[in-house]
Formats: C-alpha cells, sequence, structure tokens
C-alpha cells in the first residue's frame, strides 16, 4: 500500500469509528481496496501516552543556534511540536571559544549566549560533550565542514577539568534545580572512526572522566552514553559503569532505517525498512535488561525519515521502548557537508531554509495535538488518545 493509500484509508477508518452516522452515509464498497475498518473504544483506556518524541530534537551545532534564523525556527517549532530540548553537536568546537589556544581556562562566553536563548524560550539544551578543542587534542583529525577535532585528549584529566569547568559554571550561572533536569551526553558515535579516532576502552575512559567530574559538581547532574551509531556499544558501556563503579543516569544511542543491518543486528539478519528502528530499540533493550542496572532509561538521540507515515508508524512502534526519540534535526541551518548550494535541498529539517515547514514539521505538529492517555483500538494504522484533564476531548493519528 502506497503512502496516499495508507492515509486516506486509516482516515476513513477513523471517521466511521469516531462518527459512525456519517461513515454510514458512505456504502463500504466505496472504500478503497485494502482498507479496514479499525474500532476505538472511547471508555477504555490503555494505558499513558507520553510524548516521548517531544522530549528532544537535533541541530547541527552550537555555533548555529546564535543564528536569528535558528533562533525563529526554534520558536516555531516550541510552539507548533512542543518541543522540550534541542541536542546538537560541536560545543567545544574551537568557533565556541570555549578553549582558546594557549589559555590555561576555558571561557564559556558564547555557551552562556546559546544557553541563554534557549531557556528564554522555554527550551533545555540536551548536552552532547564533543568534540575536542584543539588545545587539549591529541592530534588533527576533524570531521565536516566545520572541522570538529575527533581525537582523544592528550590528557584524559584535562578533559575532566573541561567538563567539571562547564558543570561548575552553568550551575553557578542557571542554578542547580534548573541544571539538574538537564541530561549531559558524552560524545558523538564514538563506535564510528570518523568520530572518534581513538578506542572504545579510550572513550569509556572519556566517559569515565566526564561522568565523575559532573558527580563531583554536584551528584545531581545527569550523565550518559555511549550516544552511538547503529544502536552499537550499551551493553558494553553498562559492563564497564559497573565494573568499575562510573555512575550512569541514561543510555543513549542512534538508529537510522536505512542503517545497514549487519552491523546493527549481525550478519544474516534482514528486516522490512519500517521495522529497523523497533527491532533495534527492543535489542538494546534487552541488552540493558541484561545488566546490572536493568532500569537505566534508555534515549534514542538521533532517528530520522520525512515521510509522514514513516515517522507516525515509528512513534506508534516504539511506544515503551524508550524515555527520548530525539529527531534529526529540527531545521535546516545545517552545514555539516558545507553550505546548502539552494534554497530548495535534500537536508535534515522539520522547517527548510528561512523556515518554510516541510510534510514532517506537519506531522509533528499533528502528533502534538495527541492527549496523555491511550485508548483501546482493534489492529490498525492507529494512535487514538484522550487528555486526562478533559476527558470530553479525544484525539485521532495515523
Amino acid at each position: 500500500m502506497d503512502r496516499r493509500t495508507f492515509v486516506k484509508s486509516a482516515t476513513i477508518a477513523g471517521a466511521y469509528t469516531v462518527a459512525p452516522r456519517l461513515a454510514r452515509s458512505t456504502d463500504h464498497d466505496e472504500l478503497p481496496s485494502g482498507s479496514q475498518i479499525v474500532p476505538i473504544q472511547l471508555n477504555a483506556e490503555n494505558g499513558k501516552l507520553p510524548h516521548i518524541w517531544e522530549e528532544c530534537v537535533g541541530s547541527d551545532r552550537a555555533v548555529v543556534a546564535l543564528r536569528e534564523q535558528w533562533l525563529s525556527d526554534l520558536d516555531v517549532v516550541k510552539k507548533a511540536a512542543g518541543i522540550k530540548s534541542v541536542r546538537f553537536h560541536g560545543l567545544f568546537n574551537d568557533e565556541m571559544g570555549v578553549w582558546p589556544q594557549g589559555s590555561k581556562q576555558p571561557n564559556f562566553l558564547y555557551v552562556d549566549m546559546v544557553f541563554d536563548a534557549m531557556l528564554e524560550r522555554g527550551v533545555k539544551p540536551l548536552v552532547e560533550l564533543s568534540f575536542m578543542p584543539a588545545e587539549l587534542a591529541s592530534g588533527a583529525s576533524t570531521i565536516f565542514f566545520y572541522r570538529g577535532n575527533t581525537t582523544p585528549p592528550k590528557d584524559m584529566a584535562k578533559w575532566g577539568e573541561l567538563v567539571a569547568s562547564l558543570g561548575r559554571h552553568c550551575v553557578d550561572r542557571y542554578g542547580i534545580q534548573e541544571v539538574s533536569s538537564w541530561n549531559f551526553e558524552v560524545w558523538n558515535e564514538p563506535n564510528l572512526v570518523y568520530f572518534w579516532t581513538g578506542t572504545q576502552q579510550e572513550y569509556f575512559e572519556l566517559y569515565r572522566q566526564s561522568a565523575m567530574a559532573l558527580k563531583g559538581v554536584d551528584k545531581r547532574l545527569r550523565v550518559g552514553g555511549p550516544s552511538t551509531a547503529r544502536a552499537g556499544w550499551v551493553g558494553d558501556l553498562l559492563a564497564f559503569c559497573s565494573s568499575q563503579q562510573v555512575p550512569i543516569d541514561f543510555a543513549s544511542t542512534h538508529i537510522y532505517p536505512d542503517d545497514p543491518q549487519d552491523k546493527v543486528f549481525g550478519a544474516g539478519v534482514h528486516y522490512p525498512y519500517e521495522e529497523v528502528i523497533g527491532r533495534a530499540l527492543t535489542k538494546v533493550q534487552q541488552e540493558i535488561k541484561a545488566s546490572s542496572t536493568p532500569d537505566v532509561p534508555l534515549y534514542i538521540t538521533e532517528w530520522s525519515s520525512q515521510n509522514p507515515a514513516f515517522i507516525a508508524h515509528t512513534v506508534k512502534s516504539t511506544m515503551g521502548l524508550a524515555e527520548i526519540m530525539s529527531f534529526w534535526t529540527f531545521d535546516n541551518v545545517f552545514e555539516e557537508l558545507g553550505i546548502p548550494k539552494g534554497f530548495l535541498n535534500a537536508g535534515f529539517g522539520l522547517l527548510g531554509m528561512r523556515g518554510v515547514p516541510r510534510p514532517s514539521f506537519h506531522t509533528f505538529a499533528l502528533l502534538h495535538k495527541l492527549g496523555d492517555v491511550q485508548l483501546k483500538t482493534g489492529d490498525g494504522p492507529v494512535l487514538a488518545t484522550r487528555r486526562r484533564m478533559a476527558r470530553s476531548q479525544f484525539s485521532f493519528g495515523i
């Protein structure tokens, strides 16, 4: 079934179950071929519906948050889709001036400007601790147009000092009550060589230094990782933290539907495109449950699609498997591969250039209208909800 038929048939099914008098005016023989009727029990609840897709969205890198277009796009997405936090790369990039060459201490002026603007708009940062300031780096390997340094620090203790300084600075500036509600994530996709030139053990030491530094500032600060690609290393990091008594408040990883499945699931395994994300989350949850910290929450801090039906399907099929589903990305102020070559481009973003809404944006705006309690339904492409505070109001998604 193609996307248009999928949406049309699901909409008719929803209309029939919600307003049967209206639907009866259409003979069943007139329904599109392959359509189905999905019953919805208006008085039967099926558990809570946490809006995990609103907990966070991704963005290019920290410095673009200083741009007027980025801030305007953030306002739009916050209002329409209820986004609560934003995650971006490169907080420690040299362009952010955090540790200028020759300096003996960090400078958080640009960090303050970015975080201040976000908090003024009611949006928190999900703080990705990356990339390596050149002053601390052990090498010159970089990634992307903006040259984020991907090498381990030449002195791990210096990295720990940087993270501790950031934690203290944020607590002093914003207060522990605010900062303890943030999540600090260590690095980005260290299991891919172009994001991390070190070994897995070197990443684990980077994580240990980061976690101990933040907890040394205040035990209420939340830290996690490994922020890997392809749903990797989660069980390995949990085992390391358990054996070394290193704190971890959440496990994070990434999964895209077109990731190579042999890298995600092992050789000889192949699932349909629309099942990849759900299957990967199930695999990671099994690793978490088998660890010595089975209650650690799972955050998916990158996934993406521009297909509205796929987005809605993914949201429904991953219920209960993660506490955050952070869509990559919320806008098209995006320069990983260089400056966009035209107004219309195939880059990431709920919003395109100059804030033009894309189909994915409208999908998230509709999902935001869903309630916080699920209703029981028959099998089918329907997510029926109710707002607990207004029992006469119902929302239906497909």
